[in-house]
């Protein structure tokens, strides 16, 4: 048989990949390092990367929003916790990106499928004649932590059933949903690529 893997990528930066016919500005990112203060606060955040270019007065207004990152309650005081800020570039000021639906940021998965789960999934036709494959699926998270209304956005090669081994797949995602006002919300596309097999480089 031949080997088994899972390839994970996330739209984290979603947005920034979509036709600019859409009217969306530029997204850019920032990324501060604080310390996680009492009362599930941050605080002495100091940028690592994304700043080089940026004028102090910026920086200091990201950093603002910044200490206001959504915390899971489970970090300890005095713990150092890296938080990133996407931000679109405007000539007066660099203003955060509001919460967009279609894009989840730092994904918290809670669960994966098994190796045993993806080798049960892999098309028949494709294990008996020793074919690897590849699939790419977004799917919506719901506040439930599961994968909702997963489609496949990308199938190699086509016609194996590559494509609906993977949405067989996905049915065994589970995440923390994307937070609104650091309350879980419905909502949040991610797009996971799923590989049977190993490919040849391309």
């Amino acid at each position: 048989m031949p080997g088994l893997g899972l390839v994970l990528a996330f739209a984290a930066m979603q947005a920034s990949a979509e036709p600019a016919a859409q009217g969306r500005q530029p997204v850019s990112t920032i990324t501060f390092r604080c310390m996680v203060a009492s009362g599930a606060k941050l605080e002495a955040c100091a940028p690592q990367r994304g700043h080089e270019r940026l004028d102090p007065r910026k920086v200091e207004h990201l950093k603002s929003f910044a200490e206001r990152a959504c915390l899971k309650g489970s970090e300890r005081v005095g713990e150092v916790f890296e938080t990133t800020l996407p931000f679109t570039d405007s000539p007066a000021l660099l203003e955060p990106v509001p919460p967009d639906a279609s894009v989840i940021t730092n994904p918290d998965w809670i669960a994966l499928p098994s190796a045993r789960a993806i080798a049960e999934a892999y098309p028949t036709a494709a294990q008996r004649s020793r074919l690897a494959g590849r699939a790419v699926v977004s799917c919506w998270v719901g506040v439930d932590t599961r994968a909702h209304d997963c489609a496949v956005v990308e199938e190699t090669p086509k016609g194996l059933g590559f494509g609906a081994a993977a949405l067989k797949v996905a049915e065994a995602f589970r995440m923390r949903p994307m937070l609104k006002d650091c309350k879980p919300v419905d909502g949040g596309r991610i797009v996971v690529p799923i590989q049977f097999g190993r490919m040849a480089p391309r």
